[in-house]
């Protein structure tokens, strides 16, 4: 298994490359001319990919994202389901919410990201099969209730 952890480092910022280096302990990065730019790192990225990977691969993805991003460079660890399930800032933060399945009982599902001052979206499960049948065939499609208790015993619906 794969423990993943994206490291941003900009062709466009420099000073990203240069936090980065002196943070996996490779300033001779610095000095070596396959690196000098970011276009040149992007020609040479089977060595910067190396490079990177030497200090990483002995370092677990949660590991990798404190001491990176501790160093000013963007990055992030990259969470399969059951991590993110079981993430505790996740959950601080109301991403991760328990909400009540009719069949299940409680279940962790993931809420709507977006935080405004004055908007709350709530979560709620959705039906079941079948829990909403009679509004659907009533309401939508205008059938009687007479009408979706015969379908019902004819094995239609």
């Amino acid at each position: 298994m794969y423990d993943w952890c994206y490291i941003f480092a900009s062709r466009g910022n420099e000073e990203h490359w240069r936090r980065l280096v002196r943070t996996i302990g490779r300033e001779d990065l610095l000095d070596d001319p396959r690196m000098a730019d970011g276009a040149t790192r992007t020609t040479n990225r089977a060595a910067v990919d190396a490079a990177i990977t030497e200090w990483t691969s002995k370092r677990t993805k949660r590991e990798v994202t404190e001491i990176i991003a501790g160093a000013g460079v963007p990055c992030g660890a990259v969470l399969n389901t059951l991590e993110l399930l079981n993430d505790p800032d996740l959950h601080a933060r109301g991403i991760m919410q328990k909400i009540d399945h009719p069949l299940r009982g409680p279940v962790t599902v993931s809420g709507w990201p977006l935080r405004m001052s004055d908007t709350k979206v709530g979560l709620k499960c959705a039906p079941i099969l079948g829990a909403d049948s009679e509004a659907i065939y009533c309401e939508w499609l205008g059938c009687s209730a007479a009408e979706v208790k015969e379908m019902r015993e004819r094995k239609v619906i």
